[in-house]
């Protein structure tokens, strides 16, 4: 008997390429749906930690007429503040952090010195946190 003569290297048919295409596809969108995930949980994050910095803000101008109680209140709202840049790559919030960070050097400075600070710098810094967080 003669050999069988090789057969040719079989050619991708139709219904592997399209299995192919399909599993790429889906590959792309759990991929997209993983980073709007995380889109929306950064987002859900900077929401609460604005939530809590205008509480924050909202306890320091109830406190005005104690200074301990002012200078915990700024304390609280560093720490709050310093959480939120360590997470955010955010310009915008980045730059929000900056501004209520400067406001709040300048209350504690005019506690400190036995002044009512002026809460103008962290209030207009708040309302740009917000804004930046999507409120």
């Amino acid at each position: 008997m003669a050999p069988t003569p090789a057969r040719p290297a079989a050619r991708p048919t139709r219904t592997r390429r399209w299995r192919t295409a399909v599993a790429l596809a889906g590959a792309g969108l759990l991929l997209a749906g993983t980073t709007a995930c995380a889109e929306l949980s950064n987002a859900i994050d900077c929401g609460q930690a604005a939530v809590q910095i205008t509480s924050d803000l909202t306890t320091l101008q109830n406190s005005l007429d104690d200074p301990q109680a002012a200078l915990d209140a700024l304390e609280s709202m560093e720490r709050n503040l310093d959480e939120l840049a360590a997470n955010t790559s955010t310009d915008e919030v980045q730059q929000a952090v900056e501004d209520i960070s400067t406001g709040v050097t300048e209350a504690r400075t005019a506690i400190e010195d036995g002044q009512t600070p002026q809460l103008d710098g962290i209030v207009s810094g708040v309302d740009g946190l917000t804004a930046a967080c999507g409120g």
